[in-house]
């Protein structure tokens, strides 16, 4: 039985314009105008096929088809850029390079100094404005063959329920326009009320949902989804770097904070200005959050002490998003002379995602609180330990076996004793760590991060015509 969209007669606003427009003799809605730009050059490599003949997926109408990537961009998020870096790099070497692709971003200037140049590459800045988004992805999704909702933490509604809502639009957007939606290497949390019901009835109506790990898997399962889920791996495992190491000197500690309390973002028009998130939303600060904050930035800054003092490790703070810097630079502030020549900070902000990936690959070990910053050290085989709060270190921590020595929940009560204590473990287990890391990473992660493009190409068979081209000079 088709459940009913959680949308149904939605449509009719957009198609009532459309019809009095033709009434009166106007031409339909302008389309969204798509930001070409020049892109720098990057050392990221796309996958080519030049001196081959180029195998490219058509759309219904003969042309190449169209693919546009909904997800968190334009906010300086190293994992969110990574992914789409990597998801493009899937995209072409599935469909073919022909294949056109649109990037949905809210700072169109900042997602173009990540893209590398290629004609086939457009961004689109949208606005974050609930009524422009809504009315802003409808028109893009009409416009293109595919969305993929590519963001990690698609179905997840702790950072935000708006914009796992906002996800979801797109799927429905794409859907109510006949076009194909697919949920690409994404993960599930906890779920409930109308998130649950949305999450459930728009994967029941995608046409491929490929989560990255069994248990997001099993999660959209318990919500009630019974079409096929495959599950996989992140599409980052798949970014390449020159392998680094750090020779000499002293070894270096990453620590890669992020600020747990003022989530989740909420609506809100008016509210303090160190309360804005991006009008119209705010996070949800409070007395008793703020004193939280205060007590695990103290946690932090306790860890980076014993590091410098017990093991002579130098510090490499590390801000993944824009969001996390702030947290960071406390935590430098706080160390005060101890930390002269022998504390960095590395930011999203000013440092690139491609040297971002090279600079945690070259630690001798790492803290996390961000997945991302897990993901992409392994290229490396960095040793590491995590202070999570929600499933998503839980369970790539658990896929490696290292949840019960190296995983530590941001809310038990004594973690200030466990981080210490944890860190000493790990400190003494460098060596054997690594090796586990290793075998995981090149042996688990890397066939199942190729498989997420193995199974979109598949599904490309199915579903359209296979073009032979002629062959590239």
């Amino acid at each position: 039985m088709r459940l009913k969209s959680p949308y149904a007669g939605i449509s009719s606003l957009f198609s009532t314009r459309s019809s009095l427009q033709k009434k009166h003799g106007t031409s339909s809605t302008k389309p969204p105008k798509i930001h070409k730009t020049s892109f720098p050059t990057s050392k990221f490599s796309f996958a080519k096929d030049r001196g081959r003949t180029l195998m490219t997926y058509l759309s219904r109408n003969g042309s190449p088809l169209k693919c546009l990537l909904i997800g968190y961009n334009g906010v300086g998020n190293t994992g969110s850029e990574i992914r789409v870096l990597t998801t493009i790099d899937d995209i072409r070497e599935a469909f073919g390079v022909e294949t056109e692709i649109t990037i949905v971003t809210i700072n169109a200037v900042r997602t173009a100094k990540i893209i590398p140049e290629d004609a086939k590459i457009k961004i689109q800045e949208i606005s974050f404005t609930p009524h422009k988004f809504v009315v802003s992805i409808w028109r893009l999704c009409r416009k293109h063959d595919i969305t993929l909702l590519v963001e990690g933490s698609t179905f997840k509604q702790n950072w935000s329920k708006w914009l796992l809502h906002a996800y979801l639009w797109a799927a429905e957007s794409a859907r109510y326009n006949k076009k194909h939606v697919i949920a690409y290497a994404v993960d599930v949390g906890e779920l409930n009320g109308i998130h649950a019901y949305r999450s459930r009835v728009d994967c029941e109506h995608m046409d491929l949902v490929i989560t990255r790990t069994e248990i997001a898997r099993t999660r959209l399962e318990k919500l009630g989804v019974t079409r096929p889920i495959l599950a996989n791996t992140d599409t980052a495992f798949r970014y390449q770097t020159p392998s680094v190491s750090n020779e000499g000197g002293r070894k270096v500690v990453g620590l890669a904070p992020i600020e747990f309390f003022h989530w989740p973002v909420r609506l809100k028009l008016w509210c303090k200005a160190e309360d804005r998130y991006r009008w119209p939303f705010a996070f949800s600060w409070n007395a008793e959050r703020r004193a939280q904050s205060e007590a695990m930035l103290e946690r932090w800054v306790a860890l980076a002490k014993h590091a410098l003092e017990a093991h002579d490790f130098d510090i490499q703070l590390i801000a993944m998003e824009d969001l996390d810097t702030p947290v960071c630079e406390r935590i430098l502030e706080r160390l005060g002379p101890l930390a002269q020549g022998r504390v960095k900070i590395a930011s999203s902000r000013k440092v690139p995602p491609q040297e971002m990936v090279t600079l945690l690959r070259g630690l001798d070990a790492l803290v996390t609180s961000r997945y991302h910053a897990c993901v992409l050290s392994m290229g490396g085989s960095v040793p590491q330990m995590a202070i999570h709060h929600d499933e998503r270190l839980s369970s790539i921590y658990a896929e490696m076996d290292l949840h019960e020595d190296y995983l530590l929940h941001y809310l038990q009560s004594d973690l200030t004793e466990r981080l210490d204590s944890t860190f000493d473990t790990l400190v003494e287990n460098l060596t054997e760590q690594k090796q586990v890391i290793t075998e995981k990473h090149d042996g688990v992660y890397l066939p199942a991060c190729r498989q997420n493009m193995l199974d979109l190409k598949s599904w490309g068979e199915e579903n359209f015509k296979l073009h032979n081209a002629e062959p590239e000079n």
